[in-house]
């Protein structure tokens, strides 16, 4: 979608994901619930003359950079762009887990009950949030070095393709390395307790990194401190 034609829309609902791209920079969280957040386009603000969608995740190049920087000075415009909070992941799939858990399309496929443990390392001290992706109907609980954190259950709001992002845990870490675990009972008579369940990914986030608003904002003659940072886009804006 051109940039421009997000001027009709004053709000925009997206799914509470840190993972996810944040809204164009004429937009700022307004409220967040525990599954949603609503952006607002902030008065007068101007749309991107140009929008590029990058990977947040590979450091974008400095050719790249330069280029738009060069445009952005032929408009009198400036770079903005969008950097993702500091992930930890958990590979679920090289977990220790039940031989009955098998490989999904992404992760793994929970057939019956069993227990997933797995280390993982922050590198700073502080409040976390853990996230879970995936299709789970009966409960899971989960516990950082055994302090017990509670208990995720009745969560399918996405599907193969598009896995949900669940609400977070929130836990005090030091600095290091941990242990998580995850623990699925056995199955009761409820509706759809019996069948089996996905987990896709297993991750950490700095607490509050799905509400952040982290732009670094450049003009055309310091684009070079862009470089070498992974993005989720960058805008060319003027103002």
């Amino acid at each position: 979608m051109p940039p421009a034609k997000l001027r009709a829309y004053p709000l925009i609902i997206t799914r509470r994901d840190p993972t996810a791209s944040r809204p164009p920079s004429a937009y700022s969280l307004i409220w967040q619930g525990t599954y949603y957040q609503v952006w607002g386009r902030r008065p007068g603000a101007p749309a991107a003359i140009i929008h590029v969608g990058l990977s947040g995740t590979s450091p974008v190049q400095c050719p790249r950079v330069g280029r738009l920087a060069q445009l952005a000075s032929t408009r009198g415009a400036q770079l903005v762009a969008a950097s993702p909070p500091d992930l930890v992941s958990v590979s679920v799939t090289r977990a220790h887990h039940p031989a009955s858990w098998t490989r999904g399309r992404v992760g793994l496929v929970m057939n019956g009950p069993g227990r997933l443990w797995a280390t993982f390392a922050v590198p700073h001290a502080g409040e976390w949030d853990l996230w879970l992706q995936g299709e789970i109907m009966r409960p899971v609980h989960l516990s950082v070095d055994g302090l017990p954190l509670g208990s995720i259950g009745a969560q399918l709001g996405g599907n193969t393709l598009n896995p949900d992002t669940m609400a977070p845990l929130r836990v005090h870490l030091s600095p290091g390395p941990h242990i998580l675990s995850l623990t699925r009972g056995g199955f009761s008579l409820a509706p759809g307790d019996g069948g089996s369940a996905v987990l896709d990914h297993i991750f950490l986030a700095p607490a509050g990194a799905a509400g952040q608003e982290t732009l670094r904002v450049a003009a055309p003659a310091d684009w070079r401190s862009l470089c070498g940072h992974a993005y989720d886009w960058i805008e060319i804006v003027r103002g």
